[in-house]
C-alpha cells in the first residue's frame, strides 16, 4: 500500500490554512515564528486552527503558544528545561506545557502536539548525578501530562543533550509510554549527526519507524546551527527534488521522502519562505505533492 496523501501536511508560519489545503495539502501544523512572536501571532495560530475544523482538515499543534509574560526577556520562546538539572528550571517548562495544554484541549483535538523536549546541554558542562532517574520521571511527567488531557505529545529528536542522544536511547525510553512518542525531524537530524558524529542515514531508518510523525526541512552546508550559513540566513529551507547531498544538501529529498512516507505517518513540511523566496517555496510544495501522489500509486 503506497503513502496516502491525506497523510501530507504543511506548516501554516507562511500560508494560511486555507492556501495549504488549495495546494493539495491535507493537514497544517501551528508553530509560533520566533521572530514574530506576539499577540498578532498567537491570533493568526488560533484563526487557523479554526479555519482547519471548519474545513475539517486535522490538524497538529507546535507547542507553546501561550507564553508566560517575561519568557521571552530570558529565554528563547522554544527553550526547554524538561531535563535541566534545577528543579525551578524544570518546573518553568512543565507549567508553560500544562498551561497550553488545559486552555487548547478545551478546544482543539489535534492529532498530536509537539514539544522540544531534551534542552541544550553537554556532559562537560551540566551534570546531573542520576540522569537515567531524572529522565525516567521526567517522561511519566509528560506522559501524565498526556494521560490528563486525553492528547498525545511528540517528541521531537534533537541530540542537543549529550546525556540522551543516541537514537537508540529514544526508541528504548520511550517505548512504554501510550501518549508521548518520538518524531523526526529531518533538520535536526542533520544537526544531530553533525554534532555527534552520527550517520545520517543509519540513524534515519533506526528511529523512522518508532516515530508518530515527519517533518522535513533541509538546509545547505556544513556546519552546526547557526554556524551554518545558510541556516542563520535562511532557517528552515523547502526540500526540492533537485537537491541532492552530493550538491551539498544536508540529504536528498528525492529519496529520504519516499523512505518517510513508506511507515503512512503525517509528514509536515516545516519550511521558510526566506530562501529564493515565495515562489521558490510554492514549487517546492508542489514537487513534494507530486512526488506523494505518484507513489500513492503504488
Amino acid at each position: 500500500m503506497g503513502f496516502m496523501l491525506e497523510n501530507l501536511g504543511c506548516n501554516s508560519g507562511y500560508l494560511s490554512a486555507k492556501e495549504i489545503k488549495a495546494l493539495g495539502y491535507h493537514f497544517i501544523e501551528t508553530s509560533i515564528n520566533r521572530h514574530f512572536c506576539d499577540r498578532a501571532m498567537v491570533e493568526k495560530m488560533l484563526g487557523d486552527l479554526e479555519d482547519a475544523k471548519l474545513m475539517k482538515i486535522p490538524y497538529a499543534i507546535h507547542l507553546p503558544i501561550y507564553l508566560p509574560e517575561d519568557w521571552q526577556e530570558k529565554y528563547d520562546c522554544y527553550d526547554a528545561f524538561y531535563l535541566d538539572p534545577d528543579p525551578e528550571k524544570r518546573k518553568l517548562s512543565f507549567d508553560m506545557l500544562e498551561n497550553n495544554l488545559s486552555q487548547l484541549t478545551k478546544t482543539y483535538k489535534p492529532m498530536y502536539f509537539v514539544i522540544h523536549f531534551p534542552g541544550i546541554y553537554d556532559m562537560e558542562t551540566v551534570y546531573h548525578e542520576d540522569f537515567d532517574l531524572l529522565l525516567k520521571e521526567t517522561l511519566e511527567e509528560v506522559e501524565a501530562l498526556g494521560q490528563r488531557y486525553e492528547c498525545m505529545i511528540a517528541l521531537e529528536y534533537f541530540a542537543t543533550n549529550s546525556r540522551f542522544a543516541r537514537y537508540e536511547d529514544w526508541i528504548e525510553q520511550l517505548k512504554p509510554y501510550k501518549h508521548i512518542g518520538p518524531l523526526l525531524d529531518t533538520g535536526h537530524l542533520y544537526f544531530s549527526c553533525y554534532k555527534h558524529h552520527f550517520n545520517f542515514d543509519e540513524v534515519l531508518k533506526g528511529l523512522a519507524p518508532h516515530c508518530i510523525g515527519f517533518h522535513i526541512w533541509n538546509v545547505y552546508g556544513s556546519g552546526y546551527y547557526n554556524d551554518l550559513k545558510s541556516y542563520k540566513n535562511y532557517r528552515h529551507i523547502v526540500p526540492r527534488l533537485e537537491q541532492t547531498r552530493e550538491d551539498g544538501w544536508a540529504f536528498t529529498p528525492s529519496k529520504v521522502i519516499p523512505y518517510l512516507a513508506s511507515f503512512n505517518k503525517p509528514i509536515l513540511v516545516e519550511a521558510a519562505q526566506y530562501y529564493k523566496g515565495l515562489d521558490y517555496y510554492r514549487e517546492g510544495l508542489i514537487q513534494i505533492r507530486e512526488l506523494l501522489k505518484n507513489d500513492e500509486l503504488c
